[in-house]
């Protein structure tokens, strides 16, 4: 038996698993951060292939079975456009601060409402390294607000 959810969330990392499968870290409204399987996604048919994409904010659909949670579905409701490869270094750099300093099923929706902004704002910042250095810093004090403590690398 198993038990069927609903919630949005951010997709954060993503690592291979057996011969078809990825392992997700997303950050969700409801549920906080979790991990999930995406069955066969890397199969040329993956229905979820497209929609399950690093930094993509989506409604997902997932079961809860004894040996974790499965995605059965994912919905984007947004498709971040970084515009170059330092943006998308600050982005992978937000994500592993978040994947190292929160623990799974922790709901906190103001962390996910953070994660969202910070996301959003990132995209909209010029692209001068002076600029990307002083909005991780300003990243990196939210986040210490966020966890109420000081972050060491």
């Amino acid at each position: 038996m198993y038990q069927h959810f609903k919630t949005k969330a951010i997709f954060l990392k993503k690592v291979e698993q057996n011969e078809a499968d990825f392992l997700f870290t997303l950050y969700t409204e409801d549920f906080g951060k979790i991990k999930a399987i995406a069955k066969a996604i890397r199969k040329p048919e993956s229905k979820l292939a497209a929609a399950s994409q690093l930094f993509y904010v989506s409604e997902i659909e997932f079961i809860e079975v004894k040996a974790g949670r499965i995605l059965t579905d994912v919905f984007v409701l947004e498709r971040p456009n970084f515009q170059s490869e330092e943006k998308l270094f600050v982005a992978f750099k937000i994500s592993d601060y978040i994947n190292k300093h929160f623990f799974e099923g922790v709901k906190d929706e103001r962390v996910y409402q953070f994660i969202l902004r910070v996301l959003r704002d990132l995209q909209k910042i010029p692209n001068e390294q002076e600029e990307l250095k002083r909005f991780l810093a300003n990243f990196l004090k939210g986040l210490e607000g966020c966890l109420g403590c000081s972050l060491k690398d």
